[in-house]
């Protein structure tokens, strides 16, 4: 199964951050800024982090505001 056919089955809180990544929006702790054109974000519970890329930040960045 290919991750686009996994996204399209996927709950609402699973989103796609990057060509290579979906996570569960639930379970992130924190998205912090590695250079202009990535981020990383680090979840609960969990000791590896995930790459979004600039554009799906721009994309869903009301989901990860500061209140989050």
């Amino acid at each position: 199964m290919f991750l686009n056919e996994l996204e399209g089955i996927l709950p609402q809180n699973f989103l796609r951050v990057h060509k290579s990544f979906i996570v569960n929006t639930d379970k992130i702790k924190k998205i912090r800024e590695v250079s202009r054109r990535s981020y990383e974000i680090e979840f609960y519970n969990y000791n590896k982090t995930a790459h979004m890329s600039r554009y799906k930040y721009k994309e869903h960045k009301e989901l990860f505001s500061p209140s989050r």
